[in-house]
C-alpha cells in the first residue's frame, strides 16, 4: 500500500501531556501507511498560513481535527451587552486554526476525523456542527489503542482509501 497524506489540524504550542498524545496519534497513522502533515511542523511553505494550508491540505487525502486546549478562560462574560449576555466559567478553546482548516478540509470534501480534548469546546467541537461525530479524547496512548478510537480511525482509514 502507499503512503497517504492526511492533514492533521494541531496547535503548534502543546504541554507534555497533549505532545506525547500527538506523537502516539502520529505513530499510529504512520503504521496505516498514512502521512501526517501540518503546517508549521511537517511543511513549511513560503505563502502565507492560510495560502499555505491550502496548498498542504489539496495534496493530501484526508483530515484529522484534533482540539487541544489552548485558552483557558476561568471567569468571562459572553455576548457582552446584548440580552443574551451570560457568564462563563471554566471555559476550555482551542486554536481558532482548528476552525478554519476543518471547513477548508470540509470545502475540499476530505474525509474527517474530528477529536477533542476532555473540556474542549465551541465551533466545530460543538455537536451538531457537522455531519461528523465529535470523539472525546482522553489524552493517553491506551484511549488511542481502545475500541473507542480505533473504530471510527478504521471507519476514517477505509473512508481515505475509497475515495482513492
Amino acid at each position: 500500500m502507499s503512503e497517504r497524506k492526511v492533514f492533521v489540524s494541531r496547535p503548534s504550542s502543546r504541554n507534555e501531556a497533549q505532545e506525547n498524545f500527538l506523537e502516539h496519534l502520529d505513530d499510529r497513522m504512520v503504521r496505516r501507511d498514512l502521512r501526517p502533515v501540518s503546517l508549521g511542523q511537517t511543511d513549511y511553505p513560503n505563502r502565507t498560513p492560510i495560502q499555505g494550508v491550502r496548498q498542504l491540505m489539496e495534496q493530501c487525502e484526508g483530515a484529522m481535527i484534533v482540539g487541544l486546549e489552548q485558552i483557558h478562560l476561568r471567569d468571562g462574560i459572553e455576548k457582552s451587552g446584548t440580552e443574551q449576555e451570560t457568564e462563563v466559567n471554566d471555559l476550555s478553546l482551542p486554536t481558532p486554526w482548528n476552525h478554519i482548516e476543518a471547513g477548508m478540509a470540509f470545502m475540499l470534501e476530505l474525509p474527517m476525523l474530528i477529536i477533542r480534548e476532555e473540556g474542549v469546546e465551541r465551533g466545530v467541537f460543538d455537536v451538531g456542527s457537522s455531519e461528523r461525530y465529535i470523539h472525546q479524547a482522553t489524552m493517553t496512548e491506551e484511549w488511542i489503542e481502545s475500541p473507542e478510537f480505533t473504530q471510527p480511525f478504521n471507519s476514517w482509514h477505509e473512508e481515505i482509501l475509497q475515495q482513492s
